[in-house]
């Protein structure tokens, strides 16, 4: 494997990104208690196949108006302030000794580009595909640019962005935690699971993928 593609929430970060980019935006009061409250519901369907392909669009609808450099200040000081503690130790060691073995590392996350671009800064990894929020004249239009990188989206994403650059899925490894990164797992000539939900532990036995399981985080170091 020539290229190591990694998802981002519950595979190298403990929790959800956004988790903490709500924490600090609450805390900042940019967002409000109201906005959020339904977000562990949300999270749990998530995380067990009850959202549609379509529910990323959907939840940033109520996002509309919001400032891009705001946000992005949030997010980098968000990350510096909780999500460095809670990258999963095993994760961040694997990524250097991939990229000390000459190995292409790169994302593939449904989280927004600029929730994820602080972990990329960190941990030296430039080339990724994500989920992009719309904005213009500054301001979020409350939409996504194209389709948001998602389940099967998350899939053409990917293959598009090897196509561009002469690189093939077969020559890929992919890393996930989540049964919704199915159609990528099995486009890849490798798939590695960490941390799997039960859907996806379910399908990694029958088909004989390695299982990781990151358990320690970074805390304060």
């Amino acid at each position: 494997m020539n290229i190591h593609i990694f998802d981002i929430d519950h595979t190298l970060v403990k929790q959800s990104t956004a988790r903490y980019f709500i924490r600090e935006a609450l805390r900042r009061k940019v967002l409000t208690l109201r906005q959020v409250m339904s977000f562990p519901l949300k999270w749990l369907k998530y995380k067990y196949s009850r959202m549609g392909a379509d529910f990323v669009e959907r939840e940033i609808r109520s996002l509309e108006g919001f400032s891009e450099k705001v946000f992005r200040e949030i997010a980098r000081d968000a990350f510096l302030k909780y999500g460095r503690k809670v990258l999963f130790q095993d994760g961040v060691a694997l990524i250097k000794a991939l990229k000390m073995g000459g190995n292409k590392v790169m994302f593939a996350t449904s989280s927004f580009d600029f929730l994820v671009e602080p972990i990329g800064e960190y941990l030296g990894v430039t080339d990724m595909v994500t989920t992009r929020m719309e904005f213009v004249d500054g301001k979020s239009t409350g939409r996504t640019v194209g389709n948001a990188a998602f389940g099967d989206g998350k899939k053409k994403a990917v293959e598009a962005w090897l196509a561009a650059r002469k690189l093939k899925p077969e020559n890929a490894c992919f890393y996930s935690d989540s049964c919704h990164d199915l159609p990528l797992l099995r486009a890849c000539g490798k798939a590695v699971v960490v941390n799997p939900d039960p859907r996806l532990l379910k399908v990694a036995r029958s088909k004989d993928w390695q299982v990781l399981w990151f358990r320690r985080v970074m805390g304060n170091r």
